[in-house]
C-alpha cells in the first residue's frame, strides 16, 4: 500500500510545490503525487513542476531512473483537475484553459520520449491525466488493487492525455465499450491490454522502491512484479461487445436495446450488464461520445502518440466553449444533480459536419510524429 511520504524522506532539493513531492533519492529522481483528498488530480502548478524536474534530471548523471508514485491507496491519479480547467475556461482569460491542457499533454509526451527509464507505480484508480502519466511511461506497473477507466464523456469531455492512442490499439468493439461507458477494469485487464507492463506482487512495494533507489536499474522489476496476465476479470460478455461493433452511438444503443442476452451468456448477469451499459451511455454527452468515436477512428488511420495529442488538443479547444462541457461540470461537480441536459439526443445521429469541424480544427503540434 502506498503511504504518505514523510518529511524525513524529502531530500533537500525537493521542489516546494503543493500537490507533488519532487526530490532525489539515491539513483532515482522521485515524484509523488500528493493530493489524496482530491484523488491526486493534476493542477497546472503540479504539471509545471514535474516538467521542470524531468528536464533537469535528463542531464543529471546521478539520476539513472525516474520513479513516479502517489500518496494514499485510493487513487494514483484521477486525471487533470477538471474544476480548475472549467474555472479557467469561464474566466476572463479562457485561453489559459487550453494552455493548461496542452501543458499536461506535453508532460505526457515528455514521459513517453524520456531518455531514461520511467517507472510508474499505479495503486488505486487511474483515469485521464493519470493514464497519461502512467501508460506512456517506459515501465508502468500496477498494484493488484489498481483500477482504470476512461470516464470523460460523462462530463462532456473526451478521453485525452493520449487516451485515444491507447484505445486505438485495442479491439474496436472493446475500445468503444470502454470509451463510451467509462466502465472500470482492473490490473489484469490493463496488463492484457498493454496499458501496464507488469503487476506488482502484493506486499513487495517498499522493497522494490528501496532497490530502485539504490540501483536505478529497472531490470529489478522482474524480482517484484509479473508480466504475464492471469484471466481477465472485467470483460463484458461477447454479446454485449457485439453491440459495440456498431460504429455510431445510435447504432450501439439500438443494438443493446434489441439484443437478447441469452442464457448461454449468463442470463440475468448479461441482462444486468446490458442495462448498466445502456445507463452509462445515456449518462454521457452524445456530442462528446460521437467525437470520441471519431478521434479513436482517426488514431487508427493515422497512428502515433504525438498525432493523437494534436487531435486531442483540437478537440479540447472546441469542447472548452461547448455547452455540453459546462453542463457536464454543472451536473456532476457544481449542483451534483447528475441530470445534465445535453445539446443532442443519444438516439439521433449528430450531423457529420459538427464532428468534422472539430477534427479539422488546427492545433499546435506538440512534437514530430513517430512516438
Amino acid at each position: 500500500m502506498a503511504g504518505p511520504v514523510t518529511t524525513a524522506s524529502r531530500s533537500k532539493d525537493a521542489h516546494p510545490v503543493a500537490g507533488v513531492l519532487i526530490r532525489r533519492a539515491g539513483a532515482c529522481g522521485r515524484m509523488t503525487l500528493d493530493r489524496p483528498r482530491a484523488l491526486n488530480t493534476l493542477t497546472g502548478a503540479m504539471v509545471a513542476a514535474m516538467s521542470e524536474a524531468l528536464k533537469a534530471w535528463e542531464t543529471t548523471p546521478a539520476v539513472r531512473l525516474v520513479l513516479i508514485d502517489a500518496t494514499g491507496p485510493r487513487a494514483f491519479c484521477a486525471g487533470g483537475d477538471i474544476g480548475e480547467v472549467h474555472d479557467l475556461a469561464t474566466s476572463t482569460t479562457p485561453g489559459a484553459a487550453l494552455a493548461h491542457c496542452a501543458d499536461e499533454y506535453a508532460l505526457d509526451l515528455m514521459i513517453a520520449r524520456y531518455p531514461k527509464p520511467v517507472v510508474v507505480l499505479v495503486e488505486g484508480v487511474a483515469m485521464g491525466g493519470g493514464l497519461g502519466i502512467a501508460c506512456h511511461a517506459s515501465h508502468p506497473v500496477a498494484s493488484q488493487s489498481a483500477t482504470f477507466a476512461f470516464p470523460e464523456c460523462a462530463v462532456g469531455w473526451v478521453p485525452d492525455s493520449g487516451a485515444t492512442h491507447l484505445l486505438s490499439r485495442m479491439e474496436p468493439d472493446l475500445a468503444r465499450y470502454l470509451a463510451l461507458t467509462g466502465a472500470r477494469f482492473g490490473a489484469e485487464d490493463a496488463l492484457r491490454l498493454g496499458l501496464v507492463r507488469a503487476i506488482l506482487v502484493e506486499g513487495r512495494r517498499e522493497e522494490l522502491v528501496a532497490d530502485l533507489e539504490a540501483s536505478g536499474d529497472p531490470g529489478l522489476l522482474a524480482r517484484y512484479a509479473r508480466s504475464e496476465p492471469k484471466a481477465a476479470t472485467d470483460s463484458p460478455p461477447a454479446r454485449i461487445l457485439d453491440a459495440f461493433g456498431e460504429t455510431t452511438l445510435p447504432g450501439i444503443l439500438q443494438a443493446l436495446e434489441t439484443m437478447d442476452p441469452g442464457a448461454d451468456d449468463g442470463g440475468d448477469t448479461a441482462r444486468t450488464l446490458r442495462e448498466r451499459a445502456i445507463k452509462a451511455l445515456l449518462r454521457g454527452s452524445p456530442f462528446a461520445q460521437e467525437l470520441t468515436l471519431a478521434l479513436v477512428a482517426a488514431a487508427r488511420r493515422t497512428p502515433g502518440l504525438a498525432k493523437a495529442f494534436e487531435r486531442e488538443t483540437g478537440a479540447v479547444a472546441a469542447l472548452l466553449g461547448h455547452p455540453d462541457f459546462h453542463e457536464g461540470i454543472r451536473a456532476n461537480l457544481i449542483d451534483r444533480d447528475r441530470r445534465p441536459s445535453w445539446t443532442h439526443d443519444h438516439r439521433n445521429r449528430i450531423p457529420a459536419a459538427e464532428i468534422e469541424t472539430v477534427l479539422t480544427r488546427i492545433s499546435a503540434p506538440l512534437g514530430a510524429s513517430g512516438c
